[in-house]
């Protein structure tokens, strides 16, 4: 458990919340299709683990900016 959970009770799910939205999963899932077929010629088997990574974040910041007001 983190220590912000520790103080903020409910707080992890708040930050994996993007994991349940279809926006933020849309975005990250686009993105991460964008970064494979753009990146296997270069890097191979690599840009699917980057791809993993870039749309993860992607759908996380999709999320966090759909939260604000």
């Amino acid at each position: 458990m983190s220590s912000a959970e520790l103080r903020r009770p409910g707080s992890a799910r708040q930050q994996w919340a993007f994991a349940t939205e279809r926006r933020a999963q849309a975005a990250g899932a686009a993105t991460a299709a964008a970064i494979v077929l753009l990146g296997w010629p270069q890097a191979g088997p690599a840009a699917a683990a980057w791809a993993l990574l870039i749309g993860v974040l992607t759908a996380h910041l999709a999320h966090q900016t759909a939260r604000r007001p």
